[in-house]
């Protein structure tokens, strides 16, 4: 990798119904989780380019939508995501569930959504 640099990461999923409960879970839908976009490509946009992949690979794979979260006390990330398109759900109080990674119990997430076209 010399002389390449890694502009993001991402966790893609094809189920959440810990964040997104057993009814929303049936929809068809991608989930894109843990976003992380190095420092170096800020301002450049990097939000558009994963939504459009996010997009072609919904559509791809079968899927009506796309969808997200983040902490629910995060307002500027939570307009950023507005203006990339993304529909504001709401926000979703976690409770503690056995085997669930720890951070889980107690958090406050603001979810979002985008219907595949």
């Amino acid at each position: 990798m010399d002389g390449e640099t890694i502009s993001c990461i991402l966790s893609v999923m094809y189920n959440d119904p810990v964040i997104w409960g057993e009814e929303k879970n049936k929809d068809a839908a991608v989930y894109l989780h843990r976003i992380a976009i190095n420092p170096t490509y800020k301002g450049r946009k990097m939000m558009g380019i994963i939504k459009d992949w996010a997009m072609q690979h919904a559509r791809k794979n079968h899927k009506k939508f796309v969808r997200m979260d983040t902490w629910g006390n995060n307002t500027n990330l939570r307009n950023y995501y507005i203006d990339c398109g993304f529909k504001y759900i709401g926000q979703q109080y976690l409770t503690k569930i056995e085997g669930q990674p720890e951070h889980y119990g107690g958090s406050v997430l603001s979810l979002f959504e985008m219907e595949v076209n």
